[in-house]
C-alpha cells in the first residue's frame, strides 16, 4: 500500500501493483479506498467479480449496502463506491455510435479508480475507460502479460509499476499454496489422427483439444484425487462432464477452494490463461498441503507447440512442469485390455496413477521424457499472438 500511496505525495497515488493470484488484490484495493477516503469507481471484468467486490467491501469495511453501487447490465447504481464492468462502460449500439454509459461516469468527480485485471486495459475496446478523469488510479493484476505484446501500454494509461511480488516468494512464506505441475501427453485415437491429418490448422487445434482420450485421463485423475475438491477446466463445454469451468473463469472469479485442477483444453498459446488457471489453486490449503495442476495435451499435434508457449510465464515465475509421456506409462499392474468406446475405437489407458509420482517413469521439472531439456527459448517458438508462424 505504501508503494502506491507514497505518503500522499505527488510521487505516489497512481500506478500498478502486480500480485499473485490469491494474494489479496481485492484487499489491497479496499485498503487504498480506506486510505484515500474518496469517491471510488472499481472496474472489473464480469458481473460475478462485481458481486465479489461488493461482498468483500461490505464484509471488510463499515460501508453499508446503500453506499456501494453496482453498475452492470442488471443494475444501474452510482453511489460513493461504484463497481462496474469494463463491458458496460464501453457498450455502444454500433461502431459509429457514442458509448451509452461512459458520459455519466465522466461527469462524476472520482477520487480513485481501481482497474481490476488491469492487463485487460490495452484492448482497443477497453482503453477508453482510461479517459475517465480521477485524482488517482490503481491498477491490479496477477499476470501483466498480453499475447499482443501491449502490456507496457498499461503504464502509460494508469501509471508506473509501483510494486511486484514474485509468486514463489509468497509460496515460500506460506501465504499461497505450493503447486505441482504435470503435463500429460495423450495420443490421438487412430480415427481422429486421420481426420487431424486432413484438417486445416484451426480445425486441427479443435480436434486436438477435444481428443476423447483426454477423458480417460480425467477419469483416472478424478479417481486418484477423489477426496479432494477438483476443477476441470476447458475451452469446449461439451467435453467437460464434472465441475465445469470454461474460459469464463480465467479472470476475477472466486472459485471454490480447489486443490486439484485438470486442464483439458485452452486458448492457443495464452500464457495469461495458463497462469490464471493455475492461480485458482493458490489459496493456502488446510494443513499446509500442496495443490496439483494437470494439463492434458494431445501428443504430436499443434496443441503441444502452443502448450510450450502457454507455460512460459509460469516457468519464469519458478514453476516446473513434469512431462509424462503416455506410452512410457504402461505398467505391469495394467493387465486388463482397454475397453472399447461406443464408436468401436480403443479406449486407451493413458496414465497409471502410481506412475505420476514415480521418478523412473516421468520426466521431472523441465526435462522431457526423451531426455531433451526444455529451455526458455524452446518455450516460446510461436509469435507474440500465440499463433504458429
Amino acid at each position: 500500500m505504501e508503494a502506491f500511496y507514497r505518503g500522499g505525495s505527488q510521487l505516489g497515488g497512481s500506478g500498478v501493483l502486480v500480485l499473485p493470484c490469491g494474494a489479496g488484490k481485492t484487499v489491497v484495493g479496499i485498503a487504498a479506498m480506506a486510505r484515500l477516503g474518496c469517491a471510488t469507481l472499481v472496474l472489473t471484468s464480469n458481473v460475478t467479480s462485481v458481486r465479489q467486490w461488493k461482498r468483500e467491501l461490505l464484509d471488510k469495511t463499515e460501508l453499508t449496502a446503500e453506499q456501494v453501487g453496482e453498475y452492470t447490465g442488471e443494475a444501474k447504481e452510482v453511489k460513493p463506491v461504484t463497481i462496474a464492468t469494463y463491458q458496460i462502460l464501453t457498450y455502444r449500439k454500433g461502431k459509429e455510435e457514442p458509448f451509452a454509459h461512459i458520459e455519466l461516469f465522466n461527469r462524476r468527480d472520482w477520487g480513485l479508480i481501481v482497474y481490476d485485471e488491469v492487463h485487460l486495459l490495452p484492448a482497443p475496446v477497453f482503453r477508453v475507460t482510461a479517459d475517465i478523469q480521477a485524482t488517482r488510479r490503481l491498477g491490479l493484476t496477477a499476470t501483466l502479460v498480453r499475447e499482443d505484446g501491449r502490456e507496457e501500454d498499461v503504464f502509460s494509461l494508469i501509471g508506473p509499476k509501483r510494486f511486484e511480488l514474485p509468486w514463489k516468494q509468497l509460496e515460500h512464506s506460506g501465504w499461497i499454496a505450493s503447486v505441482t505441475c504435470t503435463e500429460v501427453l495423450a495420443p490421438l485415437p487412430a480415427v481422429r489422427r486421420t481426420a487431424y491429418a486432413a484438417a486445416e490448422a484451426r480445425r486441427q487445434f479443435r480436434l486436438a483439444g477435444e481428443n476423447p482420450a483426454k477423458l480417460d485421463v480425467v477419469q483416472l485423475l478424478l479417481k486418484r484425487h477423489e477426496s479432494e475438491p477438483t476443477l476441470v477446466i476447458g475451452q469446449y463445454l461439451e467435453q467437460l462432464r464434472v465441475l465445469i469451468v470454461s474460459k469464463v473463469a480465467n479472470f476475477a472469479v472466486d472459485l471454490p477452494d480447489a486443490s486439484v485442477a485438470i486442464q483439458v483444453s485452452g486458448s492457443f498459446g495464452s500464457r495469461q490463461e495458463e497462469a490464471q488457471r493455475l492461480g485458482r489453486l493458490l489459496r493456502p490449503k488446510q494443513g499446509g498441503g500442496s495443490a496439483h495442476f494437470y494439463s492434458i495435451v494431445s501428443r504430436d499435434t499443434k496443441e503441444q507447440e502452443f502448450t510450450m508457449k502457454r507455460q512460459l510465464f509460469l516457468v519464469e515465475q519458478g514453476y516446473a512442469y513434469r512431462i509424462v509421456e503416455a506410452d512410457a506409462l504402461y505398467g505391469d499392474t495394467w493387465a486388463a485390455k482397454p475397453p472399447e468406446r461406443a464408436d468401436g475405437t480403443a479406449r486407451t489407458p493413458i496414465v497409471e496413477a502410481e506412475a505420476l509420482d514415480g521418478d523412473t517413469r516421468a520426466a521431472i521439472s523441465s526435462e522431457r521424457a526423451d531426455g531433451a531439456v526444455r529451455t526458455k527459448s524452446q518455450l516460446a517458438p510461436l509469435g507474440a499472438g500465440g499463433k504458429s508462424p
